[in-house]
């Protein structure tokens, strides 16, 4: 509903508050030996249920200011200069093993037992949906020098891919409404085979939850990819 109509509406419902009012002054004032005074408090009484009914449909219509002093912006920062912005607890540190050109859009990852980084790349968030923009990255450190520099396009054309996992040679991949079986039979890096093992994620809904999606695997004690 549009802010004017609120408004037409709210006025609407203050006259005829205001005229039930008045009217059961009305028996009220007859008896009453001061009728000046009551005239004076039903003008302040009027003046104030206005002003309490308009003041915050007012308030509701005018778009908040925003200044860069309430939401500053950082400049982007090149990936070889990130890990000076991280603060690290004594014993720990971070490296970097992956970054643009070789990945985009990093939402997942999986290893598998040969070092190699399976990592979703949801493109197609949040409104792009039906145009199967995500894709699934390999990535792999061919020199052992700890960080990724090969990188191939392991399958595309998924909608809203949200999570992947290892297991047997091949990955498992949450995209709803379905968990998809990739892998690559003849090792030229992209998946060849693909099955759909299970559906009905969101099955039904006319609108997806990109937020409210299956979001991870977690490979059990009981040996089970749950």
């Amino acid at each position: 509903m549009r802010s004017q109509d609120r408004e037409a509406g709210a006025l609407a419902s203050a006259r005829r508050l205001l005229r039930a009012l008045a009217t059961n002054r009305s028996g009220r004032d007859a008896r009453n030996s001061r009728p000046e005074a009551c005239a004076t408090h039903g003008v302040v009484l009027i003046v104030t249920l206005i002003v309490l009914v308009v003041q915050p449909l007012v308030a509701a219509s005018t778009p908040p200011q925003v200044s860069t002093n309430d939401l500053p912006r950082f400049p982007a920062i090149e990936a070889t200069n990130a890990l000076s912005t991280f603060k690290v607890k004594p014993g720990f540190k971070l490296e970097l093993v992956a970054s643009e050109p070789l990945v985009r859009d990093p939402i997942a990852a999986s290893f598998d037992e040969n070092g190699r980084m399976f990592v979703v790349e949801m493109g197609d968030y949040s409104e792009r949906r039906d145009e199967k923009l995500g894709r699934i990255r390999l990535l792999e450190d061919t020199d052992g020098d700890g960080r990724f520099d090969k990188s191939t396009v392991y399958a595309d054309g998924l909608a809203w891919p949200t999570a992947v996992i290892c297991s047997r040679g091949g990955i498992f991949v949450a995209a709803t409404p379905d968990i998809i079986w990739l892998i690559d039979t003849n090792g030229d890096g992209r998946a060849d085979e693909r099955k759909v093992v299970f559906t009905g994620f969101g099955a039904g809904m006319a609108r997806l939850n990109v937020q409210a999606l299956p979001n991870s695997f977690l490979w059990g004690l009981d040996n089970r990819i749950h």
